[in-house]
């Protein structure tokens, strides 16, 4: 009878784990079936907009042509819109507007309601109006960065393979299948531009006007010099890569050793700001002393932001 119990016990587990297993691989099969529906999704996305550059081709062209610069005639909507396309984020400028002005109302709100000050409310909402703005800028730097610590291995790869015998336009094309994100958007769409009909020097003008580095910017200018003159363009791109991978140590260095001082810009210019509203919350009768003399917070908050700005111009600079 013990022997009958263990058995069916043992069957019993057998049986529940041969179920797990098998749920795991419908799970799993479904998994990759959604991921590889997403990824031609995005891919017929990114050819859409391919498709939709080629209208601005002669403006390329006659840019080429004329040396003229292109962001020099952008209106500020198209500035805008080149920023949030950098930041690679599903928003549009009107979007993030529109949530500083909701972030405005409900922390002017919020800190009415806590402080009974509309001077305290008023330095909240400002604050806080601020927040989707900061967002867009921190995601753009983000993805910025990582799209230059790319670029050395991408260099690297594009150069190995015109040793081996490929074209260029072959080479950026398995560079943009073979990296991550961002890399893999920007060189594709570029490769996409010009299956699609494009030029390659508009479709590498495109894709340095879209980046903003001034690394791309060098590489495309490169690209161009060796289109029309010739050379070594491998060994161009390997002294690329080492330069770029140069100037990020170098960076990082800097980062390193001015770290302390980054932390102190945090800290000097968010503990006045924290002070206030902790006294209008614990002690209102002398943020109220505070709060009937405005031009002494203006003069503070103007000290405050010329502070922020010259150390931040003495930890920031050109390399």
């Amino acid at each position: 009878m013990l022997f009958v119990l263990i058995m069916a016990f043992v069957g019993g587990a057998a049986l529940i784990f041969g179920v797990n297993l098998l749920y795991a691989d419908l799970q799993r099969n479904r998994l990759q079936k959604l991921q590889a529906q997403l990824q031609q999704e995005a891919r017929l996305v990114q050819r859409e907009r391919a498709q939709s550059s080629l209208a601005n081709q002669q403006l390329y062209e006659l840019a080429a042509l004329t040396g003229n610069n292109l962001g020099q005639r952008q209106t500020l909507k198209e500035r805008l819109g080149l920023f949030f396309e950098q930041a690679g984020v599903k928003l549009l400028p009107e979007q993030v507007l529109l949530m500083g002005v909701g972030c405005f109302i409900a922390a002017g709100a919020l800190g009415w309601f806590v402080t009974r000050s509309w001077i305290a409310a008023l330095i909240m909402a400002a604050i806080c109006c601020t927040l989707p703005s900061l967002y867009v800028f921190e995601v753009r730097r983000r993805r910025l960065r990582r799209l230059l610590t790319q670029l050395p291995e991408a260099f690297d790869l594009i150069s190995r393979m015109m040793r081996a015998g490929r074209t260029f336009s072959q080479a950026m094309q398995t560079t943009a299948e073979d990296s991550a994100p961002p890399l893999s958007d920007e060189f594709g769409f570029c490769s996409d531009q010009q299956q699609l009909g494009m030029s390659p020097n508009a479709a590498l003008r495109d894709l340095a006007r879209r980046t903003g580095l001034l690394e791309i910017k060098i590489f495309v200018l490169a690209v161009s010099i060796h289109r029309q003159t010739g050379g070594n363009f491998s060994d161009l791109l390997e002294k690329l890569a080492d330069i770029i991978r140069a100037r990020l140590r170098t960076e990082g260095m800097i980062r390193a050793m001015t770290a302390e001082g980054r932390a102190q810009i945090y800290v000097l210019s968010a503990l006045p700001i924290l002070a206030l509203l902790v006294m209008s919350v614990v002690s209102p009768e002398h943020a109220a002393q505070l709060y009937a003399r405005p031009w002494l917070l203006a003069v503070a908050g103007t000290g405050m932001a010329t502070g922020w700005f010259w150390m931040n111009r003495i930890l920031n600079f050109a390399y």
